[in-house]
């Protein structure tokens, strides 16, 4: 199965891959500008197709708690519109902390930045989705 996940963010959209026929390993894809207003669905639903996905997998934000956040909301506000744009079925993934995670990981640039994190960060959440749900049925 191909799997696209999408880590939303207000200002960009990280998208992940993993193809659960060959190897069950989530690679970062890209991160798509999230305008919000429309480029960015377009922009998923053709890196979809180009990428032949029969699933997509959207980061879940929760706080610490299991509770909801004001980003839970613009998140599935995002999946409705996805759900009518885009033809695989989505689901829900908890990311809780995969971003932070990431960030930690990564070192700055010689300028003093450090690297876009979002595509990384759907890359984790995705892995966790394969864990749990293909390798414990092998």
């Amino acid at each position: 199965m191909k799997i696209v996940a999408l880590d939303f963010g207000e200002k960009f959209i990280g998208v992940a891959f993993a193809d659960t026929n060959s190897v069950l390993i989530a690679q970062p894809v890209e991160i798509i500008p999230n305008k919000n207003d429309g480029s960015e669905i377009e922009a998923v639903s053709a890196l979809c197709t180009k990428l032949k996905a029969e699933l997509i997998i959207l980061g879940y934000p929760r706080n610490l708690s299991g509770n909801s956040t004001p980003q839970t909301t613009k998140v599935e506000a995002f999946g409705d519109k996805l759900k009518v744009a885009v033809e695989p079925p989505l689901e829900y993934q908890d990311e809780t902390l995969s971003s932070v995670y990431v960030e930690e990981q990564l070192s700055e640039d010689k300028k003093g930045k450090k690297p876009r994190i979002d595509d990384q960060a759907a890359a984790l959440f995705l892995q966790d989705y394969l864990e749990n749900k293909f390798r414990n049925k092998k």
